[in-house]
């Protein structure tokens, strides 16, 4: 009876032990995009979006996020190794959800998915980053697929003077992609990132 008593005993704080063993912590990804502004929820969100795209495609990796002043019809631009966003709507997530909100109402930007408007402008703009470092691989695999098609289901952003814009098109269909709400055109389109590596 002792023997049984004592494997008891030991079982029981062997379970025990396993139950109250440090977890070890969950890791976020690494910091790996340099932040140039002053903290404000939605830069905090554009950038953890960023830093997700940087831990899947190393061309964003070491890009430097910012806000500057720019005209009000520009949400954002991608510049060399920089993202900026407009600090117009920046400081205030009312503001940027009412207006990503008509501009897809419109039809002018894909729905957003599971994405907030930062995430998917965030998203929308690195693409235009990995595009360009690897020297429009991606964009001229799309003009070679595509031509200048104005017939294809993608957003009105995609399009300029009712001829196929393919930077546009790629950043688009990029962000629709990870936001989870691409259709089978987009979809497609975002195999172009996967497929071209310049």
């Amino acid at each position: 009876m002792g023997v049984l008593i004592f494997k008891k005993v030991t079982a029981l704080l062997s379970a025990l032990l396993i139950a109250l063993a440090p977890v070890a912590p969950v890791l976020a990804p690494p910091n790996l995009v340099d932040k140039a502004f002053t903290p404000n929820p939605v830069m905090s969100e554009i950038t953890a979006a960023i830093n997700q795209v940087a831990v899947k495609y190393s061309e964003v990796r070491g890009i430097t996020v910012t806000e500057v002043d720019i005209m009000p019809n520009v949400y954002a631009y991608a510049s060399g190794r920089l993202i900026a966003f407009n600090r117009l709507y920046t400081p205030n997530v009312d503001v940027l959800n009412a207006l990503m909100a008509s501009d897809i109402g419109a039809g002018f930007h894909p729905a957003l998915g599971r994405c907030t408007p930062a995430e998917f402008l965030a998203y929308h703009e690195s693409a235009h980053i990995i595009d360009r470092t690897r020297e429009l691989a991606p964009r001229i695999a799309m003009v070679v697929k595509y031509g200048q098609r104005s017939d294809l289901d993608l957003s009105g952003y995609s399009f300029r003077g009712g001829m196929l814009n393919p930077g546009e098109a790629l950043a688009e269909a990029f962000a629709a992609t990870l936001c989870g709400s691409a259709n089978a055109t987009e979809r497609e389109v975002y195999t172009l990132f996967t497929e071209n590596h310049g």
